[in-house]
């Protein structure tokens, strides 16, 4: 019997696990439960969903270690801890990462080339495909890359 070496292709098929993303309902929850023991969706229905969305991705090709996260923030922090790093042109498949709005959040996506981002969307309550500039008027104020051909 011969054997075959396979290589995994890990920056294609991450690329394909983002490209998927658009209208997915499957991280529209993040259920915790706080100091004194209530429970509560931290996701709030998909609202509020996008360092879930990141962080979750970024676990399955073992780019971020610990847990999925609630906040763009702590993914960020994760983010840096586990070789990502700050740049100033993003491309394809890269984080970008957008200032705190008017409702107290900052969001966090993935830079996916051609002026387009795929980022979870507050009023879809699901990921999507949109510009850079979100409808609020924010625009991103850095972005993250790493060497994708490391698992």
């Amino acid at each position: 019997m011969t054997s075959t070496k396979i290589t995994r292709l890990y920056y294609k098929n991450y690329l394909a696990t983002i490209k998927a993303l658009p209208t997915s309902k499957m991280f529209q929850h993040l259920y915790v439960v706080d100091e004194n023991d209530r429970e509560f969706d931290a996701a709030k229905n998909g609202r509020l969903s996008c360092a879930l969305v990141v962080s979750s991705v970024l676990q399955l090709f073992n780019w971020i270690d610990g847990f999925t996260h609630a906040t763009a923030k702590s993914t960020v922090e994760a983010m840096l801890k586990n070789g990502w790093y700050e740049i100033d042109k993003p491309k394809q498949g890269d984080i970008v990462h957008y200032p705190k709005g008017a409702d107290g959040h900052e969001h966090i996506g993935f830079w996916m080339g051609d002026n387009l981002v795929i980022s979870n969307l507050s009023k879809k309550s699901t990921p999507a495909k949109h510009e850079p500039q979100m409808k609020d008027g924010r625009t991103p104020d850095a972005y993250y890359t790493r060497n994708y051909n490391k698992s």
